[in-house]
C-alpha cells in the first residue's frame, strides 16, 4: 500500500528465502516501480503466494499501472489485513 493508501498488488518473481521457514528473505528489484517506492516509504509489505487458479488476477496485477490505480480493484481481489510473522 502506498503512503496515501492506494493498494498495490505486484506479482514479484524474485523473492528468495535465506533461512527456512522464511525467517529471512531477499526481495530484489532492478526497476524502481511503485512497489519498491511503497516499501521504502511505508517500511511494510506483505508476501502472498497465489495458487495456480489465480493466474488471471496475477496477470492483471502485473500490468504497469500508474501509482494512483488500485490493483486489487482492477483484478477483483479481496483485501484482507496482513499479519506479521516477525519474531522478537
Amino acid at each position: 500500500m502506498s503512503g496515501s493508501g492506494v493498494k498495490n498488488a505486484a506479482p514479484w518473481s524474485n523473492i528468495t528465502p535465506i533461512l527456512r521457514p522464511f525467517d529471512d528473505i531477499v526481495l530484489s528489484s532492478w526497476i524502481k516501480r511503485d512497489t519498491l517506492i511503497n516499501i521504502r516509504t511505508t517500511k511494510e509489505f506483505v508476501i502472498n503466494v497465489p495458487t495456480a487458479g489465480m493466474a488471471e488476477p496475477v496477470m492483471i496485477c502485473s500490468k504497469n499501472y500508474p501509482p494512483e490505480v488500485d490493483e486489487f480493484e482492477k483484478a477483483g481481489l479481496r483485501v484482507r489485513p496482513g499479519r506479521s510473522n516477525l519474531r522478537a
